[in-house]
């Protein structure tokens, strides 16, 4: 193969029979290119010297090369339609060997099917086969019948054919007739020889709805040769088709009638019979004989007109009596039939019609039969369920029925043909049409959710059948639409649920820590729905985690406000009212649950309120239950002072405060301090009086009542105890009352003022009561002997008493 200055390749004995095929690596840097004969093609091809050139080929081979598609592996494989285009050969078809080593249709097909860079082999490989469909007859201009024809491949030498090899010049003559022969190519040639000589090989025209074979096997083996660097391959031509050639190759063969063709059938023996009747020398026997075989001719010429006229009239026409040529054929029998009854035509004229009528009846059931052929070959593909062409279908064969009774032309069966051909077309249209606005679905970013991909995936099963035919058109359409219902649907209830998301009311706990994480986590989720990263499943979810969020972090909020409100009532107790820090907590607490309410604290910070406020009010209370504690600890009288009213009072007071459920801290604190008040008083009173009582237990000398005195000393006995017993020391009838007998007489006040509990009143000295005791002291009556007595006792302790009247004042 040489490639020419004007960029074709010629290649010797091309194109008969040619597989060209056509590799290229999309890894490579240039494609690489094979073309080669089949087998069957070398060997039609000998004596073919002049070559062929195909321009289409070599174009395909160097436009393959300009536009390789590059690409890493995992990349896409992207090939021009100007590719697909480009491969296109008139007279032939092709199939391409993918990277799969699968069989496709188109090289379109192959490269959706394999569309990126493997690390295997990315070869596609393109194989070409002659169409099957090409045609070549032999037409007579005294017939419409073929006097012969044969079909074959494009480009392959038809000259051994068996249809056409019984044609030679010997066969073509007819009595009476010479004749020359116009050839395909137009020329007129003298004899079929000569004719045949200058056109012996198919042509290679694009045949309408025209095949090829290909063993979808021996393609894939040459396929894999080519790629291993084998360049030729081993291909079977495809089996003889039905002619359907929009341009059929045709010998014309032209008779003309000789001038001596026109005597009658009897004028030969009528002239010998003349020629003996004019000899006078003839004798009778030759006269005899002439005239026997006058009267044979006569009767043989006779009969074989009867029987002419008898085969011409029974000439079987059915099923094709209806066509053009057949009835042409017949209406000129009828006139040589007629005019041969009246002497104007001879029984060769009869037989040369009848012969025309018979080959006109034989080419229009050759013509019938193809034509039927034709209509049972349409390949109907993957659209024979479509209504349109099953209709198409049924029309067809109503028409082939009524052909074969002769009821329809050939012409009906191939415009039936021709319907269900475009029918076909239309269909196939129309389905491609389907499977691509059904493959251009936009699914946008719901193409995750689980209704869109089950409507995909049934859409792509429907698509797969349909290209083996168990699925229709309208089935595609019908499951197209149902994914962009699914998609419309899918887009509405992720607008719902984004907008349900959206209008999430978090209330007054929008700014507590697991809502805003929350929120975060629905914003992201929505954000990447929106980029077909996450679905509306998703998006619910994620809403009702913030919904779950808003409505614990609620509950945690009442939850947290109730407790701090009862917290806040622990607080408010009448016994902690004057605690400042309680009430600081408290007011807190307050402010911060009204905070929170406006979106201004946490829920942590009111409980974070509420442990201090506890903590403040637990403190608090544990302080007051020590003050308490140590109030009534404190709220005795001591035995020796227990004649002491206001010492008991305070004591009382303080009692009864150490049990009050409400006495606050101050309360107690208050009444405390009164208690050692009056206890401190007491007790300077006491102990002045213990004082003055010791004072007059070592005046003197001792005597009974004074030793009595300093006993009641040293066992704490009371103020009032120790007044009694000082007044008995008073009345003790000893020297000292005696002096004392001169001294002033001492008040009543005197005497109160030495024991304070005495109760004195309008300035009188206690009685004694009906029991011989003194008023609140128990003293015998017995120690008021006299009163005179008990002034002189008196008398001696004047300074004393003087002294603890100045000490009570100060208490």
């Amino acid at each position: 193969m040489a490639k020419n200055s004007d960029g074709t390749y010629t290649v010797a004995g091309l194109p008969a029979g040619v597989d060209a095929v056509v590799s290229f690596d999309p890894n490579a840097v240039n494609a690489a290119a094979a073309v080669t004969l089949t087998d069957a093609a070398k060997q039609t091809t000998a004596g073919n010297a002049a070559a062929r050139k195909l321009p289409t080929i070599a174009s395909i081979v160097d436009n393959l090369k300009n536009v390789i598609s590059t690409g890493y592996t995992g990349a896409s494989v992207v090939v021009p339609d100007a590719i697909e285009a480009g491969l296109k050969v008139d007279g032939y078809q092709y199939e391409v060997v993918g990277p799969d080593n699968k069989v496709y249709g188109t090289l379109a097909e192959a490269v959706a099917a394999n569309p990126t860079f493997t690390t295997d082999d990315n070869n596609f490989v393109v194989v070409y086969s002659p169409e099957n469909d090409q045609k070549v007859v032999v037409k007579s201009n005294l017939s419409s019948s073929l006097i012969a024809q044969t079909n074959g491949a494009s480009d392959t030498n038809w000259t051994g054919k068996t249809k056409l090899g019984s044609v030679t010049d010997a066969s073509l003559k007819k009595a009476g007739y010479s004749y020359t022969v116009t050839g395909p190519d137009g020329k007129t040639y003298a004899t079929w020889a000569e004719a045949l000589k200058a056109n012996k090989f198919f042509d290679n025209n694009d045949v309408a709805g025209g095949s090829a074979t290909f063993d979808e096997q021996a393609v894939i083996a040459q396929a894999l040769e080519v790629r291993d660097g084998i360049a030729t391959m081993a291909s079977a031509l495809g089996e003889q088709a039905p002619g359907q050639d929009a341009e059929i190759q045709q010998f014309v063969v032209n008779y003309t009638k000789n001038a001596d063709a026109v005597d009658q059938d009897t004028k030969a023996a009528q002239t010998d019979l003349n020629k003996v009747l004019a000899n006078k020398d003839a004798s009778a026997e030759e006269v005899a004989k002439a005239v026997s075989d006058y009267n044979k001719a006569v009767a043989s010429a006779q009969a074989d007109r009867d029987q002419a006229v008898k085969d011409a009239n029974n000439v079987a026409t059915s099923p094709v009596n209806g066509e053009t040529a057949v009835k042409a054929a017949q209406s000129k029998l009828a006139d040589v039939l007629k005019n041969a009854e009246a002497g104007k035509a001879s029984t060769q004229d009869i037989k040369d019609a009848m012969t025309a009528l018979q080959d006109a009846v034989k080419s229009a059931k050759s013509d019938r039969d193809a034509a039927v052929s034709t209509a049972k070959s349409v390949n109907k593909g993957a659209v024979a369920n479509e209504s349109s062409v099953k209709d198409a279908q049924s029309a067809l064969d109503n028409i082939i029925a009524k052909a074969a009774k002769g009821e329809a032309t050939t012409a009906d069966v191939q415009a039936a043909t021709k319907s269900l051909q475009e029918a076909v077309t239309k269909a196939t249209d129309v389905r491609n049409q389907a499977v691509s606005t059904a493959k251009s679905v936009d699914k946008g970013t719901v193409a995750n959710e689980s209704s869109v991909k089950d409507a995909q995936s049934a859409l792509d099963n429907i698509i797969a059948n349909a290209a083996k035919g168990e699925a229709t058109t309208a089935d595609v359409q019908a499951a197209t639409k149902s994914l962009q219902e699914a998609v419309t649907k899918a887009t509405d209830a992720r607008n719902q649920a984004v907008s349900t998301a959206k209008s999430v009311d978090k209330g007054t706990v929008a700014n507590e820590s697991s809502v805003k994480d929350a929120q975060s986590a629905l914003d992201s989720i929505i954000a990447k729905a929106a980029k077909g990263e996450a679905t509306t499943a998703d998006v619910q979810a994620a809403a009702k985690s913030l919904q779950e969020a808003v409505t614990k972090a609620t509950d945690a909020r009442d939850k947290a406000i109730k407790a701090a409100q009862k917290s806040g009532q622990t607080a408010g107790a009448k016994n902690l009212s004057d605690n400042n820090a309680v009430q600081k907590a408290k007011d807190k607490l307050a402010q911060l649950i009204k905070d929170a309410a406006a979106g201004k604290a946490t829920t942590a910070d009111i409980e974070a309120a509420t442990k201090s406020l506890n903590e403040t009010v637990a403190k608090a209370q544990a302080a007051l239950a020590t003050a308490k504690k140590t109030a009534k600890s404190e709220a005795t009288v001591p035995a020796y002072l227990s004649d002491s009213k206001s010492l008991q009072a305070a004591a009382d007071k303080l009692a009864a405060l150490a049990g009050d459920p409400n006495a606050t801290a101050t309360d107690l604190q208050n009444a405390l301090t009164a208690y050692n008040k009056a206890k401190d008083a007491a007790q300077a009173a006491y102990d002045a009086q213990v004082k003055d009582a010791k004072t007059v237990v070592n005046t003197g000398k001792m005597t009974p009542a004074k030793q009595h005195l300093n006993e009641l000393l040293a066992n704490g006995a009371t103020a009032s105890e120790i007044a009694v017993a000082m007044i008995a020391v008073a009345n003790e009838k000893d020297t000292a009352i005696a002096t004392a007998a001169a001294a002033p007489v001492v008040s009543a006040g005197i005497i109160t003022t030495m024991h304070p509990t005495l109760v004195v009143r309008d300035n009188t000295v206690p009685t004694v009561t009906a029991e011989n005791k003194l008023p609140e002291t128990g003293v015998d009556q017995q120690v008021w002997l006299t009163v005179a007595g008990t002034m002189a006792l008196l008398g001696l302790f004047l300074v004393a008493a003087k002294r603890r009247k100045n000490d009570d004042k100060e208490a």
